[in-house]
């Protein structure tokens, strides 16, 4: 489990699993994360737990709620994969669903070292900015956060005011597209889609880095198994481009993903696939909690 390409694992498949529709309270949904290929002699190895968590902040920025995704995956129960790459992720996503624009993104990874960052997407500036937060080479003084509202309402969302702690990175993005969206929101446009088949949407997406092309179809409606037995879902295709001279091509192949046919559209199963095996996520089928009643983040990342 140590090979380059395996360790890419949650970059495609993380990304797109995060952002849901519009809630007025508090949902908690469990995946399991699994890999079958030559690296597990092609059988079916578990290697990672993930935690979802979405609430209404009770904020707004220009008459427009605010909503936070939180993700927490971790590896520790899963003695092969902490053998060979232990992993402990913890994402945070500040999105306007309405608008499909994000405020904020925070990335903790930590792997063989820890990447701790902070991207803002500054929609009165026309700018996207990434900060390093407990970088080594810390900035001689804090670095100027603006606009004032965003900022504020940030901290009001939940963001923590990290202050002396962020460092500026040097490069810069040019102006985003007016629906970019983070990694994490990238799920909820998704599931906003019209379920009918090859019903399509072309979505922007930002790492802080560069803006990506998605474009998701609807491909059909069918029957899947699920531990609880089976399910009628939608197959959604998730297409990623980037440009090679001049023209565009596939960044990865397709990643697929079935929504539950009823009006949740709870996300039942993704699908990866790459050039060592299959990585599949399965939702976990108990019963949707509230924040306040099921486990935190903090719990998932330590179990």
């Amino acid at each position: 489990m140590n090979c380059t390409q395996t360790r890419r694992m949650p970059a495609v498949l993380l990304a797109i699993m995060l952002g849901w529709p519009s809630l007025s309270f508090a949902e908690t949904l469990d995946f399991k994360v699994s890999f079958r290929g030559m690296l597990t002699a092609y059988q079916e190895l578990g290697i990672g737990d993930v935690y979802l968590e979405v609430e209404q902040t009770g904020v707004s920025l220009d008459g427009e709620p605010v909503t936070r995704t939180r993700l927490a995956a971790s590896s520790q129960a899963y003695p092969v994969v902490e053998q060979f790459y232990p992993y402990r992720y913890e994402f945070t996503s500040y999105h306007q669903d309405a608008r499909s624009r994000s405020l904020a993104f925070e990335r903790r990874k930590e792997t063989s070292r820890l990447r701790h960052d902070l991207l803002l997407l500054d929609w009165e500036g026309e700018e996207v900015r990434r900060f390093g937060i407990d970088r080594p080479e810390q900035a001689p003084q804090p670095p100027s956060l603006s606009p004032p509202a965003l900022i504020g309402t940030l901290h009001s969302a939940g963001l923590p005011d990290y202050g002396a702690r962020l460092t500026p990175y040097t490069e810069s993005l040019a102006t985003p597209p007016p629906t970019t969206i983070d990694r994490l929101a990238l799920l909820q446009q998704i599931r906003a889609l019209p379920m009918i088949p090859e019903a399509s949407r072309d979505l922007t997406v930002t790492d802080g880095k560069e803006f990506i092309h998605y474009q998701v179809t609807v491909a059909r409606r069918e029957s899947i198994q699920t531990d609880a037995g089976p399910r009628g879902a939608w197959k959604v295709r998730v297409e990623g481009f980037e440009m090679d001279r001049g023209e565009e091509r596939l960044r990865h192949r397709p990643v697929y993903i079935w929504l539950g046919d009823d009006e949740r559209r709870l996300p039942l199963r993704f699908v990866s696939r790459n050039a060592l095996g299959t990585f599949t996520v399965e939702m976990q089928h108990r019963e949707i909690q509230s924040a306040a009643n099921s486990a935190t983040s903090d719990e998932v990342m330590h179990r």
